[in-house]
């Protein structure tokens, strides 16, 4: 496996990114090691310890984008940009994360629900109908 120009193979990783799901090794630094610890393996042959550049759970473009920015730079053993554990960040690193996103598109994770729908609108109507029935009350006693 690796990247290729035409008949040109450009980087060969195939014993890199076979190795680090079954190499006893925490390669992405999130606490899991290995198959089937770690959710980035999807087995003790394959997957990618990393690309969750900002360990939010998800491989989305916000860690393409880090990936990218990064291009050119040397970094540490076991950081999540170098896919393929070569310790230089390059447009390959990017591909293989980009192929490993978890939604389509590399596209962000849906938004939890929670106070962003209905639920405001829900609050306010029962607030709404609290104070009516104060007021009906406080007109009751009035009249009595």
């Amino acid at each position: 496996m690796g990247v290729r120009v035409g008949d040109q193979l450009l980087h060969d990783t195939s014993e890199r990114l076979d190795a680090v799901c079954d190499d006893g090794i925490d390669n992405d630094g999130d606490g899991l090691v290995d198959y089937p610890d770690d959710p980035g393996c999807a087995s003790a042959a394959g997957g990618y310890e990393g690309c969750d550049v900002d360990g939010s759970g998800v491989i989305d473009r916000n860690d393409i984008q880090a990936i990218v920015d990064g291009i050119g730079t040397t970094v540490a053993p076991g950081d999540p940009r170098d896919a393929d554990n070569d310790g230089q960040l390059t447009i390959f690193d990017s591909a293989v994360c980009a192929n490993q996103c978890t939604y389509e598109e590399c596209a962000p994770p849906p938004p939890p629900c929670g106070l962003l729908g209905i639920e405001p609108v829900l609050i306010l109507v029962g607030l709404r109908a609290l104070r009516s029935r104060r007021m009906e009350r406080r007109r009751e006693q009035r009249g009595a």
